[in-house]
C-alpha cells in the first residue's frame, strides 16, 4: 500500500491588486489503486473559467467518478467544471 499526499494552491485576483481574490485548493492523495481529489476554494472573487482538464500522468486511469458520478477519462485526461471530490480508480 503507498499512501502519497500532494496540495497544490492557486490564487487568483483580477490583476490589479485591488478587490476580491480567491484561493483554489488542490489535494491529490494516492491511497492504494485510487487516486482522490479534493477542491476547496475560499474567497469571493468568481472562478474566471468555466471548466479545468486534469492530466495525470505515470498511472492508467481505469475509471473516474466526479462528485459521486461517472466522468468520461479519456487519452489521461479528465474535463470538469468546478468539484469537490474526484476519485481515479488506477488499473493494476
Amino acid at each position: 500500500s503507498t499512501d502519497r499526499k500532494y496540495i497544490n494552491v492557486v490564487y487568483t485576483d483580477a490583476g490589479d491588486g485591488y478587490g476580491e481574490s480567491r484561493i483554489d485548493s488542490f489535494t491529490m492523495q494516492q491511497q492504494d489503486r485510487k487516486i482522490l481529489i479534493t477542491w476547496e476554494s475560499q474567497g469571493a472573487y468568481p472562478f474566471p473559467y468555466t471548466e479545468i482538464t486534469l492530466v495525470i500522468h505515470g498511472e492508467k486511469i481505469k475509471t473516474a467518478l466526479v462528485d459521486g458520478k461517472e466522468a468520461e477519462f479519456a487519452n489521461q485526461h479528465l474535463q470538469v467544471q468546478v468539484f469537490q471530490n474526484a476519485i481515479l480508480s488506477v488499473s493494476v
